[in-house]
Order: C-alpha cells, then structure tokens, then sequence
C-alpha cells in the first residue's frame, strides 16, 4: 500500500471514530439538557402548588374561624334556650 492510502485510510478512521465521540458527547449533553429541564419543570410546580397550599391554607383558617362564630352562637342560644326553660316550666301544648 501507498503511503498516500494509508493516510487516507488513517484520516477516514480518525474522522469516524471523532464524529463517534462527538455523537456519544452530544448525546449525553442532550440527556443533562433534558434531565435540566425537568428540574425546572418540577421546581415551577413545585412554586405553584406552594402557592395554592398557602391559599387552601388561608381558605381553612377563614372556615375556622366561621365554625368557631357558628359554634360560640350555638351555645349562647342554647344558654338562652335552658333559661327560658327553667323561668318557664310550662308543658307543651298539645
């Protein structure tokens, strides 16, 4: 074989075994581009759902407050309620 053969047979492997590197080099840089942008992805979801468990948060400390209003007002009638019935031991009417 020639000299000008060999390195003609020497550049087209080099050059293949390159453009194989580079593609496995690609290939992993596009699988961290990826794994990225599903971290950031989760992190936005994350942001949101923080955001809603602050609001449903806020939304259990309204209805909290509601049921203890509700509950302190059950009890003062139900106060006023025995006190009528001791001042007032009639029967029923039939």
């Amino acid at each position: 074989m020639s000299d000008a053969t060999l390195a003609l047979i020497g550049a087209l492997a080099g050059g293949s075994v390159l453009k194989i590197v580079e593609s496995w080099l690609n290939r992993s840089k596009e699988t961290n581009d990826q794994a990225s942008d599903y971290r950031d992805e989760l992190r936005k979801d994350i942001e949101s759902l923080r955001a809603e468990l602050t609001k449903t948060r806020a939304e259990v400390e309204s209805y909290r407050e509601k049921y203890y209003q509700v509950q302190e007002q059950l009890s003062i009638a139900l106060i006023k309620l025995a006190e009528e019935l001791k001042d007032d031991p009639k029967p029923p009417a039939a």
